[in-house]
This record gives C-alpha cells, structure tokens and sequence, in this order.
C-alpha cells in the first residue's frame, strides 16, 4: 500500500489528483501519512470488503493475516469488482488507473470506459523476470477467469501485466537495467521504473515519539556497528522451530542485537526457555511496532538480518547496512541470491534437503558480516549501494519521468 501513497503523493505534488481506492480500515492507517498541503490532491475512497467465509472480520491486509489465509483476502477484494465499476462510472473523466496484481479483473472495466491502465509492480526486475512473459503466467496459473476460486498469484499477475498498457515497476535503472529491459522483451509493453522509493526525512523523524526514545535508549548504549538488528517481515511468521533457532544463533553469536519480533494473535510464538534472561546484557527483544527506518539510520546498528523482502532490502540498503538474509518465500529466495551476487551481505544457509537452518549457521554468517575479511567488503559495497538508493535527485528522475510519461499519454477525449 505504502508505495501506491508514495507515487500518489508525487503525483499530488504536481498537481494532478488521485483517488486512491482501498478498503476503509486500510485507509485509516494510510491517511496520517498524507501532509496536509497535499490533502486537497488525494481523495481517500473506502470500498468496504464483502464478507467470505473463513476470513475473520475486519481484515483487509495481507498483514492481518496468515500467510495460507491470504487468498481468502484476494477473493474478498475480487467482490470490489462491481463496486470499483461504479465508482469508476461516477468519477469519469479519468486518465489513468494504476493497480496491483490482485485487481486482475479491472483492466476490462477500464476498458470499457475508455480508461489507460498502468500495471505496478512493487517487486524488482529479476524477480518479475523470472516468471516469463505474461502469456505464460496466464497458461500456468492454472486459474480460469469462469472460476475465481481457482485463481492463483500467477495467473492474477499474469493477467494484470498481459492487460495492461503500461508496466511500471519500483526500481531504477542503475540498479538492474538489464533486467528492465528484459521485462520490455517478455512483455512487448514500456516498462517504467518509478524510483525504490526510499524513505523520506520526514517520514523517518519521530524524536517525540515514547516508542523511539526508549529504543533509541538502547541503541545508544552501544558503539558504532555493533548491533544486529532483526525483523523479518508482518506478512509471513516462522515455524516455531524456525524462531528457536534463530534465538539461539543470536545468542551463540554474542553480538549485541535488537530484534524486532511482532507477536501475532493467530500464531503464537515462544522464544526459547530462558532467553531473554540469559541475553538481557547482549540483546533486547521488543514484541510491539517498531520505527524500522529510524532503527537502521542508528549509528549503532552494524547489521540487518532481513528476510529479504523487497521493501526491506530497500531500506536496509538506504542507510548502508549490510544484511543478513534469511529469506522464506515468494520472491524472498531469488533476491537474497542477487544480493549475495552484489557482495552487500550472506543469505543463511539451510539444509538442502528439508529447507531447515540452525542456530550454528545463523552464529556464523552473523560472525561473517561483523568480521575483518568479507564483513569489510559487505559494509563497502552496502555503503556505495546506499548512495545510489538515497539518492534523493535521482530516486525523483524517475517519478517525474513517470508523471511526464502519463500527462503526454492520457487518454484525450473526443471533440
């Protein structure tokens, strides 16, 4: 969601004005960050989810959910299909609509009102890459437009990029250019990167904040790149397992760490026994939200054991961190191994057998990136990929160039 805020707030700025479409509890949370000068530009619409069954009330994000129960969300937004319809119908004229995979079903409403669609996709290059061109999405999704129930992710990308006029894309080309333009060849369409994104000043300061001081408390006991810090993402949650080892890495490691571990009311999770009491003096475990990008921008932090989502990394490497990856699905894999390739950190090793890592592994790949040998070369080649991401001139390049694109290609009406 944040993403589609970022651009519609660099489209504001411009002048031009967005409805920015979601359910109602989603843009709740949604609309503290809008500034008040730009409040005139966006008009918040709140489509309310129809019910489905199984899916417990009041959920409308990925985030409020475990990650198996998340096609349950997709289906309740495929309800939105008529009511996105009307709305679309009320509010003409409009130039563009910019939507995501799970809205496979609106580029023929769009159609039918005369409306240019931009797809965007808010993983990178590579791993949009690796699924191929759109028709084959579509093929070996196994979904079938007569059946939503069916639907998968594949055949709901695969049918968003095939019926859309334009794929724009969260990322640049000083990045992953190679792959921008194989995007273009799989697809036949223009392919628009619009910047990663990063965060912004403002939205990193919150110096009055009880939450940040109290962190900020800690991090501050420590010396400069010390601290491991650890959070792995609100849309899928370890095994059980998986969280014991980790614990137990961190501790074997005896690096100093923060680790921002959200419990979740659907899936319980329990440190090891005794943890927290045998780490009081090396680490902090904090169980509530935490300011992510005011943690990273502290001198103390030397490290980001990340599960690799593209949000993540993105903002790992904004503030030079080095990272330590522990990916565990989608397109997690496939970016902790180009990250890997670009020498800004290590991905954990696991088990090829079972997928299991160990609290040995995690120990020693956290040893690794604080070490003198390849640690020196992660924190170098973070630190020359941070300048290119925080790059604030140029991560903008790419949104004008985007809104510059949109304004000379908006649909005219007829006279």
């Amino acid at each position: 969601m944040i993403p589609f805020l970022e651009l519609s707030k660099h489209l504001a700025t411009k002048g031009h004005r967005t409805s920015y479409v979601s359910a109602p509890r989603n843009l709740e949370r949604l609309s503290p960050n809008i500034p008040q000068k730009l409040v005139p530009f966006i008009e918040l619409v709140p489509l309310p989810l129809p019910r489905v069954e199984k899916l417990p009330q009041n959920v409308e994000a990925t985030s409020d959910v475990p990650f198996d129960d998340a096609e349950l969300l997709k289906k309740a937004y495929d309800g939105l299909s008529e009511p996105m319809a009307r709305f679309l119908e009320a509010a003409s004229p409009i130039d563009w609509i910019i939507y995501d995979f799970p809205s496979y079903w609106l580029p023929p409403i769009a159609d039918r009102l005369g409306v240019r669609k931009v797809f965007l996709s808010l993983m990178n290059g590579w791993s949009s890459a690796a699924f191929g061109p759109s028709s084959s999405m579509v093929k070996n999704g196994t979904g079938t437009w007569s059946n939503p129930q069916s639907l998968t992710n594949m055949f709901r990308s695969g049918s968003s990029v095939h019926d859309c006029d334009v794929f724009a894309i969260r990322s640049c080309r000083e990045l992953e250019n190679e792959y921008l333009q194989l995007l273009e060849k799989l697809h036949r369409k223009p392919v628009i990167p619009v910047g990663l994104f990063p965060i912004s000043e403002e939205e990193g300061k919150r110096e009055n904040d009880d939450t940040w001081q109290s962190i900020k408390g800690w991090l501050n006991s420590h010396t400069n790149d010390s601290v491991v810090y650890v959070a792995l993402g609100s849309e899928f949650s370890p095994s059980q397992n998986e969280i014991i080892e980790l614990a137990l890495g961190l501790e074997l490691s005896r690096l100093p760490f923060f680790w921002a571990l959200q419990k979740q009311a659907y899936k319980p999770l329990e440190l090891p026994d005794g943890f927290e009491e045998r780490t009081r003096d090396q680490g902090l475990v904090w169980t509530n939200w935490a300011p992510q990008s005011q943690i990273l921008a502290h001198d103390s932090v030397g490290a980001f054991l990340t599960h690799c989502g593209w949000s993540s990394i993105i903002e790992g490497l904004q503030f030079g961190r080095p990272l330590v990856m522990l990916p565990f699905v989608l397109d997690q894999g496939l970016n902790a191994r180009v990250m890997e390739e670009k020498n800004v950190g290590i991905e954990i090793p696991r088990n090829n057998d079972d997928g299991s890592f160990t609290k040995n592994s995690v120990a020693q790949s956290l040893k690794m990136v604080f070490g003198d040998i390849l640690g020196k070369i992660y924190r170098a080649e973070a630190k020359k990929l941070s300048r290119m991401v925080s790059d604030k001139s140029l991560q903008q390049h790419y949104t004008k160039n985007f809104e510059k694109y949109l304004y000379n290609n908006r649909s005219i009406p007829e006279t």
